[in-house]
């Protein structure tokens, strides 16, 4: 008789996404050099930064309607 794979649960996606997120506090507690520290915060946090802040900006424009300051 043929058995089905075990399903995938939702505890075991979010323990998965918590596994995560400790490895990358990890990486960046553990990082030997400060060039790997870097390249992790360069290429997740930044990126991660910037979209909010973009978000935020569209959100005044559409909602406060504050006009962009002229430098």
């Amino acid at each position: 008789m043929l058995t089905q794979p075990p399903r995938h649960s939702v505890t075991a996606a979010y323990q998965l996404k918590q596994k995560h997120v400790v490895l990358l506090v990890l990486a960046l507690y553990l990082a030997p050099t400060l060039s790997a520290r870097t390249l992790v915060v360069t290429h997740v946090f930044y990126p991660i930064l910037s979209l909010l802040r973009w978000k935020k900006w569209e959100y005044l424009l559409r909602w406060k309607k504050v006009k962009p300051k002229m430098i």
